[in-house]
């Protein structure tokens, strides 16, 4: 597990959450911590010159961070037909479902939230107005299908946050459409 990420850049895409090479153009560097850690050993090095020469500097860091962190969940909502028409876990007054975070901040801090939500599955399963079956799975950017992020990062940045997922119904299309779907919420 990394525990550094200097220049950290989150949600370039599923896949890379974000390290970045930094650009040393300043005389200051900002590096984000994603875990509280004790003796944090940071090593600077630097090369200059024709002749590969090099000059280092270390530093040792103890960094704190929220303890006691806890996400509950609480379903809310039922599956239904809403206006559109869609099939939908939840709606808008009531969410299919939704997520409160604890943390205790170190001290001389106060909390803030940040969601990623990440689809784990997420497929159609359609039976035509002819019986014949379809499966369809969703187009994600990038492509690569399941997991994927959901929506955009963030996925919200108030505490709590809800989902209230939902699928198009076509009847001029389909007549049945089963939605297989789940997600992780972090």
């Amino acid at each position: 597990m990394r525990r550094r990420a200097s220049g950290f850049n989150a949600g370039i895409s599923k896949a890379s959450g974000g390290y970045t090479q930094p650009t040393l153009t300043q005389r200051t560097m900002t590096i984000y911590w994603v875990a509280a850690a004790n003796n944090q050993t940071v090593t600077f090095t630097l090369n200059y010159g024709n002749n590969n020469q090099t000059a280092q500097a270390s530093v040792t860091f103890n960094i704190s961070g929220p303890t006691s962190a806890s996400i509950a969940p609480a379903t809310l909502g039922s599956v239904d037909i809403n206006p559109g028409p869609v099939l939908q876990f939840g709606n808008l007054a009531t969410p299919g479902i939704k997520f409160t975070a604890s943390a205790t901040p170190p001290a001389g801090y106060t909390n803030s939230f940040v969601w990623v939500q990440i689809n784990t599955n997420d497929a159609l399963l359609l039976t035509m107005n002819d019986n014949t079956t379809q499966t369809c799975n969703w187009a994600t950017v990038p492509s690569g299908g399941d997991p994927y992020l959901d929506t955009i990062y963030p996925y919200d940045i108030l505490n709590p946050t809800s989902d209230s997922p939902s699928s198009g119904l076509d009847s001029n299309s389909y007549k049945e459409l089963i939605r297989n779907f789940s997600a992780t919420m972090s």
